[in-house]
């Protein structure tokens, strides 16, 4: 959910520009932001979220585009920009506390979004919005809908908060995931020849060590200008591959946990209720031999030893898909 809520959130911004000024966001924090400004800033955005999302669940009066969906759009942007900028933090902050603070704070905002999708209030005034003459809207206002009761919205009230706990577990590994790929950076050694077409420059900053080799590690700096100018495609398919290598083993154990615990949310969800045929909302496991294999690798884990070339597959596919990031990684489960 945490997701394709976003990607709602996003769309929501062009119902009111009005309603943009009033939720009045503090300018982001500028410089080298420390652990506590982080922190007050994402108290700040919790404050802020808590308090619209309790006004539009007890919102009286005929519910509209004008004023309910205004209501709900100035929710999501609190929610999203603050969950944007802790995300932010998280990659750029100088220190590791900062960074820390940013990671449990891009948590604290995926579970208000969670709180929004569940709320049953909310969820009973949009539907009685009565729908809007232009397509756009009408278009938007179903999709909002939608996205309610893929989230388990139908639940009752112990399932809703079961839900919520799973979405939010789901949330920190996702966020963990992330986390982990710049604490993994991997190396490659090239030499100067392999760098034909690189910028003089980039080869001036990158001497060689004692034995003659340059060493390139997988952060962006090295990684994008080697891939776009090298013209030796041995180097770019090496540096390649071992950019997607970041963060492996590492990452291998928690993308485990993070596909069992979203089919295991999907499952609960799918049990507790029929969702009435759309085959939207069910979870589907994915088809593609890669995704595949790293859902039968991490629902086998533990449970049987596997024979040869099952133990081949999974170790075929698990670096291939350890240093994804969760844009990617995503389409594995829902």
């Amino acid at each position: 959910m945490r997701y394709g809520y976003w990607v709602l959130l996003l769309g929501s911004s062009v119902l009111s520009g009005a309603a943009h000024a009033a939720t009045a966001i503090p300018p982001i924090i500028t410089g080298s932001p420390t652990a506590a400004q982080i922190n007050q800033r994402c108290n700040w955005f919790v404050a802020r979220s808590t308090t619209l999302r309790k006004a539009l669940e007890t919102s009286k009066g005929k519910a509209s585009v004008a004023t309910t969906l205004a209501a709900y759009d100035k929710l999501g942007e609190v929610i999203g920009d603050g969950g944007g900028e802790a995300g932010f933090y998280r990659e750029v902050a100088m220190t590791a506390a900062a960074r820390t603070a940013a990671q449990k704070c891009e948590n604290r905002m995926a579970s208000e979004g969670t709180k929004l999708s569940l709320s049953r209030p909310i969820y009973e005034r949009i539907k009685a919005i009565k729908p809007p003459a232009d397509e756009p809207t009408r278009l938007y206002l179903t999709r909002v809908l939608s996205a309610f009761e893929r989230a388990g919205i139908a639940l009752d009230d112990a399932g809703r908060a079961k839900a919520q706990v799973l979405t939010d577990e789901v949330s920190k590994l996702n966020t963990e995931f992330e986390a982990n790929i710049p604490k993994g950076p991997r190396t490659i050694t090239t030499t100067a020849a392999e760098l034909d077409g690189v910028p003089q420059d980039f080869i001036d900053a990158h001497k060689p060590g004692p034995d003659g080799k340059i060493t390139l590690r997988t952060d962006s700096t090295d990684y994008v200008p080697v891939l776009t100018y090298a013209k030796s495609p041995e180097l770019r398919q090496r540096f390649y591959r071992e950019y997607q290598l970041r963060a492996h083993p590492t990452n291998d154990e928690v993308l485990r946990n993070l596909i069992n615990k979203r089919d295991e949310l999907a499952n609960f969800k799918s049990k507790e209720f029929k969702f009435a045929g759309n085959v939207s909302a069910v979870a589907v496991k994915p088809t593609s031999s890669i995704t595949s294999s790293a859902w039968a690798c991490a629902s086998a884990s533990g449970k049987r030893r596997p024979n040869r070339a099952y133990q081949r597959r999974c170790a075929l596919t698990a670096p291939r898909i350890a240093s994804r990031t969760v844009s990617e990684e995503k389409m594995l489960a829902i």
